[in-house]
């Protein structure tokens, strides 16, 4: 009888303690607490202590946004996972200062969406953040540290990109398939270290790239099947460069590799059908030591090999501005022909005071700058010879009773010589430029060089 009392006693007792265990104050602390509200046309979640805007409830098919910076008082910091995905009707969104993240996938495919303005004190931007979007630009802002991946993959539109200092790290696919995008500058003083692979893929009207000396890691395939890339300058203390990184770069003609790498992978400069110069930091012995992988790799093998190069006098970034349609001057093209040649580099501006035309191509090369900076004309002379020179359109120069013409008239009442003079100096006809009529004493001017009429007097 005891015993069965005793047993009756432990039950009691340990049903009692069971209890007690299952509302412990300790567990309930630790499991995630979180709370939804509506605010305008907006739902807004805190979850653990965090705000978030995770839903938005006005007008479907409204064109501009502004999200709210807080809740009664409470500061939002995180644009939700999805929010605007898939929405066909946003052109415009507006993400304040409070906020610090843009979640995974917030305006995927908006097809109509071209301008974001985000604001400093931003740091992460998400997992597909921006792909498929048609953005025509956007600004970083210098607060942000992570691009995480393929978060402005396919925004085709996007022409210019710059990499804030405080991004650490660029994510896979980033900016994958960004076709417009034709400039990416990385913010001196930079900590990024980690590039991720594909991040600029298939980039098709990026023109170079400067990789920044703080990179660590570049993926595979980092600038595979950018076809107008035409210089790149590796500038970190990188070990291997990874496979395919050039791959398919059919306008690559010059690499600049440091003189740390000990490893270069297959199909790196696969299909790089330009390529003539690589420009090597080290010695020729250390190039000798690096693994060199050689499938895909014919394009390495036959180009030439600089040794003891400097990336930084190698590689020059530039663009040029000009009027390519030209009107018919005479013989010789020449730079005044064009108008202003400006050329934009490093924040200065050039113009091009002399050029070497090459009247069988319709393109010129670039010979002669002002003021003066001999590494930028050096590449200019390099990028803008033979077939890669600035093509240009030469139309007819246009004649008239106003124009210096000047005639010879032979006694018969024939025309014997037309002269018109342009660039300060008298071009003679040729009989293939023009027709006479000795009834009406009118010259019509036909063929490439000239059109128009002129009417012979005082003879």
């Amino acid at each position: 009888m005891k015993k069965k009392i005793l047993a009756i006693l432990l039950s009691s007792m340990t049903v009692i303690s069971t209890a007690v265990t299952a509302v412990s104050p300790a567990m309930a602390q630790e499991a995630s607490i979180s709370s939804e509200y509506t605010s305008g046309d907006f739902q807004i979640k805190e979850e653990d202590g965090v705000w978030s805007v995770v839903k938005y409830l006005g007008d479907p098919k409204a064109k501009e946004v502004t999200l709210p910076d807080n809740y009664n008082g409470n500061k939002i910091t995180k644009v939700g996972d999805e929010l605007f995905k898939y929405n066909h009707y946003l052109t415009k969104v507006t993400i304040p200062g409070s906020y610090k993240e843009i979640g995974h996938d917030c305006f995927f495919d908006c097809q109509q969406l071209t301008t974001a303005i985000l604001s400093d004190g931003l740091e992460t931007i998400g997992k597909n953040a921006f792909m498929g979007s048609h953005l025509a630009s956007i600004t970083i802002p210098d607060s942000v540290t992570t691009l995480s991946q393929s978060a402005f993959h396919l925004c085709k539109n996007l022409k210019e990109v710059t990499i804030p200092a405080n991004v650490t790290s660029i994510g896979d696919y980033c900016f994958n398939l960004c076709g417009g995008l034709e400039k990416v500058t990385f913010a001196s003083n930079d900590n990024l270290k980690t590039l991720g692979g594909q991040s600029f893929a298939q980039c098709k009207s990026l023109k170079s790239i400067k990789i920044p000396t703080s990179v660590t890691e570049l993926g595979y395939g980092s600038f595979a099947h950018c076809e107008a890339l035409e210089t790149a300058d590796i500038t970190s203390k990188i070990t291997e460069i990874d496979v395919c990184m050039f791959e398919d770069c059919t306008s690559l003609k010059s690499v600049y590799i440091p003189a740390s790498v000990k490893k270069i992978g297959s199909s790196v400069f696969g299909g790089d059908t330009a390529l003539t110069d690589i420009y090597f930091a080290g010695s020729k012995g250390k190039w000798k030591k690096i693994d060199k992988d050689k499938v895909n790799n014919e394009p390495l093998e036959k180009a030439t090999i600089h040794y003891n190069a400097s990336g930084a006098e190698e590689s020059v970034n530039y663009s040029i501005s000009y009027n390519s349609v030209i009107t018919f001057g005479g013989k010789k093209v020449t730079a005044e022909d064009f108008g202003d040649i400006t050329i934009s580099c490093n924040n200065t501006t050039y113009k091009a005071v002399k050029i070497r035309a090459n009247k069988k191509l319709n393109k010129f090369q670039i010979t002669a700058i002002s003021p003066k900076n001999a590494k930028l004309l050096k590449a200019l002379r390099n990028g803008t010879k033979k077939a890669s020179g600035l093509p240009y359109t030469v139309v007819p120069y246009t004649v008239s009773n106003n124009s210096p013409v000047t005639v010879k008239m032979g006694k018969d009442n024939s025309l014997k010589r037309v002269s018109i003079k342009l660039k300060n100096k008298n071009y003679k006809c040729a009989k293939t430029d023009y027709d006479w009529s000795a009834e009406t004493k009118v010259i019509t001017f036909k063929g490439t060089n000239f059109k128009g009429s002129y009417t012979v007097s005082g003879n």
